[in-house]
């Protein structure tokens, strides 16, 4: 495993961490289940006469958001504010990824750039010393770290 690892990241001159995954388990004390229920709950609030598809019906909250447009674009901006106040709450009870933070270490040290990516919003993504086990990838130019998600 070591020797594919070399093979792949041999000649990278950067390396792009997944947030929820590789650096943390997002959902790991707010279960993406519930925040798919929760999320549902606060649109119907506000459009009661959504009739979910069977993605808007999933536990998965991001299939919940991408149902949403079919309200409408202003049902879709509440959707995707809803969805990422809910992501900022999980990212507080996250747990770290293990192996995640030696990782992103191990590519620091080597001289590799590193990003964080994720499908999840941006302000959720910032990830903190609770998510990753460390300050390794907070805004720090040493690690020239950079941050990207869902607007």
């Amino acid at each position: 495993m070591i020797e594919q690892l070399r093979k792949v990241l041999g000649n990278a001159e950067a390396v792009l961490f997944d947030f929820d995954g590789p650096v943390c388990s997002v959902f790991a004390g707010y279960p993406a289940p519930k925040v798919a229920e929760q999320l549902r709950l606060d649109l119907t609030a506000i459009h009661p006469d959504v009739e979910w598809s069977a993605a808007g019906r999933s536990d998965d909250p991001m299939r919940v958001l991408i149902d949403a447009p079919t309200w409408g674009p202003d049902f879709a901006v509440a959707a995707d504010d809803r969805l990422t106040e809910l992501e900022t709450l999980a990212v507080t009870t996250a747990a770290p990824s293990n192996g995640g933070e030696a990782s992103m270490r191990a590519c620091r040290d080597s001289g590799r750039g590193l990003a964080v990516v994720s499908n999840n919003s941006a302000r959720a993504c910032r990830p903190t010393s609770s998510c990753t086990g460390s300050s390794i990838c907070s805004a720090d130019t040493s690690s020239a770290a950079a941050t990207a998600g869902r607007s």
